[in-house]
């Protein structure tokens, strides 16, 4: 069991008439048994922020239930074009590749999971949680997942059927999602 996609790392700026002094933030990941499984699962990807006008990004990996790392030494900026797999080992383990390939820096790392449900393959964008609390979702423009592939040991699994969840707050959506054959668009509107 295994998923995949590429991406390019997309410049965050500050959403709505927020201030820029504050902190925005985005995750663009990929994942397994990301949403709906209670006992397990894992997501991988970059996170980017911006505050006081000042762009960062970070490669990190969290592996559900209680476990998350930022990856030291993998250099990302805006307009690397990123690729992250996740390869199930066992119902408890799965192994990352994240690979920037604009720069040729590349990790592989196991990670412990709880007991995985082998049930979804995910390609996710959210806001990320910032010393317990959770910043605003910056604006990301639009993320275009591509070459994005999922299999089981049955074989490949057909993406263009996917369950499609949009980011509201407040009750605002802000974003448009859609899914085709091996490209998930999603855009912050």
């Amino acid at each position: 069991t295994n998923v995949s996609a590429s991406f390019t790392v997309s410049p965050p700026s500050v959403s709505g008439d927020g201030s820029s002094t504050s902190i925005f933030g985005v995750a663009t990941m990929v994942g397994i048994d990301a949403l709906f499984c209670p006992t397990g699962g894992a997501v991988a990807g970059i996170e980017s922020f911006i505050q006081d006008d000042e762009q960062s990004f970070s490669a990190f990996i969290t592996a559900f239930p209680d476990s998350s790392a930022i990856i030291a030494g993998f250099n990302a900026s805006a307009g690397d074009n990123i690729t992250v797999s996740i390869a199930v080992t066992n119902t408890t383990s799965v192994t990352v590749v994240i690979t920037n390939e604009s720069t040729g820096d590349i990790i592989t790392e196991t990670a412990s999971t709880g007991t995985l449900c082998m049930g979804e393959a995910d390609w996710v964008i959210e806001n990320i949680g910032v010393d317990a609390g959770l910043p605003p979702l910056a604006d990301f423009g639009t993320i275009n997942f591509t070459d994005v592939s999922a299999a089981t040991s049955s074989g490949p699994l057909d993406i263009t059927g996917a369950t499609i969840l949009n980011i509201e707050q407040n009750g605002t959506v802000l974003t448009s999602v859609s899914a085709l054959p091996s490209e998930i668009d999603i855009v912050f509107v």
